[in-house]
């Protein structure tokens, strides 16, 4: 209810503005899905199954984009999801950010953004409310990240003159709200779906007694990816870009949001890194094709009775291939792997 509410309200903020100056874009995106199996419930209803759905689900995103002048951009994007009886399930923000761009006598640009955001690293959910270009849904890294990862914080960027040959773009994020960002990997591992968390949303984790004896402190209803800062420690982005501007593009990420693997009101702050790399080849012959590769690893560490603590440490390293032409496309995802020494 807080969620609708305070959607409610910044949509109705935002309509006196309506009639003032600038740019509006506004974006929309709708679709019904389906999937099931007889043989385990989907992990959103408790259960051990990768599938999104045990019914038929509708969902719509909605996102407004406001530019006042060439330096300012607000942008707000939310989401609406059906139940398995036809109402609303979730109706909450996915993305809501300001941003102011400066501009130097160099020619080139720093941008300071706010708010909640997603960074802007993957070669595949390029399109307006992160879709993805190629297929109806997300690869199996990019479905994880729609899921537990979008920082709550603020970024500042630096762009060379957009009249150079070549773009280099360098960026700095400290972000926090995403500690139990790693709590769904650890329960379920990864799926392939094109459904993206909200504001304060509480995901369910599958029925694992083994982990529930481990992670006791668990709350019961599941886990929150985004919400309040958990330990009090920001966490950190960094990334590079480089490209010709016409044809291919390079791009590298890292990522630790410095989780203590402490217990707090319910929730674990896990601790995870990530490295990731990635490139894009625009048309070459009649075909577009993007990778990307990521390594990293959760960390969690388990206040026990004394000193005790159990630790535990799950190494990713997943990755994506996509090759479209313009009637056919192929996504092809590395196998994921996991361990816990």
């Amino acid at each position: 209810m807080r969620q609708r509410l305070l959607v409610a309200s910044i949509l109705l903020t935002l309509l006196p503005a309506a009639q003032a100056e600038g740019e509006w874009q506004v974006f929309g995106h709708a679709a019904v899905s389906g999937s099931s199996s007889p043989d385990t419930r989907s992990w959103r209803n408790g259960g051990a199954g990768r599938y999104l759905d045990d019914h038929p689900r509708f969902s719509s995103h909605l996102g407004v984009l406001w530019q006042p002048t060439l330096e300012w951009e607000l942008m707000l994007h939310t989401r609406l999801d059906s139940d398995d009886r036809g109402g609303a399930d979730t109706l909450g923000i996915v993305e809501a950010y300001a941003s102011r761009r400066f501009f130097l006598d160099s020619g080139s640009s720093w941008r300071v953004k706010a708010g909640q955001f997603f960074l802007p690293t993957s070669r595949e959910a390029i399109d307006p409310l992160w879709q993805s270009r190629y297929h109806l849904g997300l690869s199996s890294l990019n479905s994880w990240i729609a899921e537990e990862f979008r920082p709550i914080g603020v970024e500042a960027s630096w762009r060379n003159n957009d009249e150079a040959d070549y773009e280099v773009e360098l960026g700095a994020t400290v972000f926090g709200g995403n500690d139990s960002s790693g709590a769904l990997l650890a329960w379920r591992g990864f799926a392939s779906h094109d459904r993206l968390s909200v504001l304060g949303e509480v995901l369910s984790l599958p029925d694992l007694p083994t982990l529930q004896n481990e992670f006791a402190g668990q709350r019961d209803d599941g886990s929150k990816p985004f919400g309040p800062d958990l330990d009090g420690r920001p966490g950190y982005a960094l990334r590079a870009r480089f490209s010709d501007r016409a044809s291919w593009r390079l791009i590298a990420a890292f990522t630790d949001n410095r989780g203590d693997r402490a217990l707090y009101r319910g929730e674990y702050a896990w601790g995870h890194t990530i490295l990731a790399s990635g490139c894009r080849l625009d048309s070459v012959g009649t075909m577009d094709a993007c990778c990307r590769t990521s390594a990293g690893s959760l960390r969690h560490g388990l206040a026990g009775c004394g000193a005790r603590r159990h630790r535990f440490r799950y190494h990713l390293s997943p990755g994506e291939l996509v090759m479209a032409t313009g009637m056919a496309c192929v996504v092809a995802c590395r196998t994921i792997s996991h361990s816990r020494p």
